[in-house]
């Protein structure tokens, strides 16, 4: 069921109808292969079984498709890293507030166009980034002298674990080599004193969306393990979700040795575009990555939002980690100062 509004004075036409999961596992909608946050294993790691999908087409005739999470009191919108200018927002807001209860609506990690003023009471969260980058021909652009230091990296590996057959694979992956890179991720993490998000529930979790269109680029001493990525490849697009590597091996760069030869196997099965998601690793400028900052938003239905318990226990987390990642930045800068000169 949906219903079409269209206004003299607007850019876009908006069709919003609702949808469960249940249902489109038998009858699918283009709109969940649009990326991996809204494929039907991930949307199933939400904890609502009701969805929102809404059709926005603009004068041009162009079509695409935001999918929403509803969960009573809100609606939560899954295409995170689309971009969306404020403009677009405004529109689906005014919408989605006519054709639903919802007395907010997040919009979490997207690419954010500030070219107009939110017609609506909200909230703006500015802490998390995706970097990402184009697979060519050229992929994981490395300068000749690293070119040349990653071969002999690879050449010393050989050597330092002679008898023994050092190999680079890329293949379905399976959930032994999931729980294989995710431990790793948790030494490394923990190493460079940083805390490990992947709890059993969520291993679990992304275990369920890995069996649907799951890859690991590895490399391995025989049958060990040394280096890992997690890749979920959704049409033409390689998301590198989670990374690890063993610690013992870290002098000869095991993680950047699979991620140069994971953007090349990613081309040969159709991929054009690498999002190498949250964290600000070297690795991922070492191969080429841009950085795009993300913006969370939280848009009301009115003022009296502001008293409803359910707004302030999704904004004040993410506030949360806002001012932390502030003040990490500031005591970073202030102890780069020479206070001697």
């Amino acid at each position: 069921m949906g219903m079409m509004f269209d206004t003299s004075n607007s850019r876009l036409q908006i069709c919003a109808s609702r949808h469960s999961i249940k249902a489109l596992q038998s009858n699918p909608h283009p709109a969940i292969n649009q990326s991996y946050f809204t494929q039907l294993a991930y949307l199933q790691s939400q904890r609502s079984d009701k969805l929102v999908i809404v059709m926005i087409r603009s004068v041009t005739g162009a079509e695409r498709y935001l999918v929403f999470a509803d969960h009573g009191k809100y609606l939560d919108c899954c295409n995170r890293l689309s971009k969306l200018s404020g403009t677009e927002i405004n529109q689906i807001c005014e919408h989605l507030f006519e054709y639903t209860q919802a007395h907010f609506i997040k919009f979490e990690d997207v690419d954010f166009l500030a070219d107009e003023k939110c017609h609506f009471p909200a909230k703006l969260v500015s802490f998390q980034e995706n970097w990402h980058c184009q697979i060519t021909n050229n992929s994981a652009p490395l300068s000749n002298r690293q070119a040349s230091n990653l071969r002999r990296k690879f050449r010393k590996l050989k050597e330092f674990e002679s008898g023994q057959t050092v190999n680079y694979e890329f293949r379905r992956c399976t959930p032994k080599d999931i729980d294989a890179v995710i431990s790793m991720n948790k030494e490394t993490l923990s190493h460079h004193g940083r805390t490990h998000h992947f709890s059993e529930e969520k291993q679990k979790l992304f275990k369920a969306v890995c069996a649907d269109f799951g890859y690991i680029a590895g490399l391995f001493i025989g049958r060990k393990l040394i280096a890992g990525s997690i890749i979920n490849i959704v049409g033409i697009r390689a998301y590198f979700n989670v990374v690890g590597y063993d610690l013992e091996y870290a002098k000869f760069s095991p993680g950047l040795q699979v991620h140069t030869r994971a953007l090349t196997d990613c081309k040969e099965i159709g991929c054009t575009q690498a999002n190498l998601l949250w964290g600000n690793s070297r690795w991922k400028s070492d191969i080429g990555g841009t950085r795009m900052p993300l913006t969370t938003l939280i848009v009301n239905r009115s003022k009296r939002t502001y008293l409803k318990w359910q707004f302030w226990s999704i904004y004040l987390p993410l506030f949360s980690i806002q001012i932390r990642r502030s003040v990490k930045n500031c005591l970073n800068k202030i102890r780069q100062i020479d206070f001697d000169h």
